[in-house]
């Protein structure tokens, strides 16, 4: 957990996402490896960003956010947009939440993150499969709040 100075100083959704709502180490590793500059604050102290606590989603919702990290890093490369540096990604009433530094200054991010966003709609959040909405999917695996 990253030194805070306490519980007690510690919000509400930023307690759940370190005790309950983590993707697995072994899938987060996967996506700090393929795309370093895109997460290159997650050793950061959280007085500077929410990156610190990792992927704050189920592991349900990796292959979109590998997608959606490969085709920002293939743009990058291509020179089509700026750089993104992810500053937190999680969940949030059941829809992805891909937060980055200077987003009003990167129109081309926010309709990739807009169209992630949406993908995670119809995406169980525990499992990865198809889902009729929040908490519902054909697996029948309740997802957790």
């Amino acid at each position: 957990m990253p030194s805070t100075g306490g519980r007690a100083h510690l919000s509400q959704s930023l307690l759940r996402c370190y005790e309950e709502l983590r993707m697995n180490s072994e899938l987060a590793k996967k996506l700090y490896e393929r795309f370093p500059e895109l997460y290159r604050q997650k050793d950061l102290p959280m007085s500077q960003t929410c990156m610190c606590w990792g992927f704050c989603c189920g592991d349900g919702w990796f292959d979109i956010i590998n997608d959606l990290c490969a085709e920002i890093t293939a743009r990058v490369a291509a020179g089509e947009m700026p750089q993104v540096v992810a500053t937190q990604v999680k969940s949030k009433t059941g829809y992805l939440r891909f937060h980055f530094k200077n987003r009003s200054a990167n129109p081309q991010a926010l309709a990739l993150v807009s169209a992630a966003q949406l993908r995670s709609d119809n995406t169980c959040e525990e499992c990865g499969c198809f889902s009729l909405g929040v908490g519902v999917c054909q697996c029948q695996r309740p997802a957790r709040d």
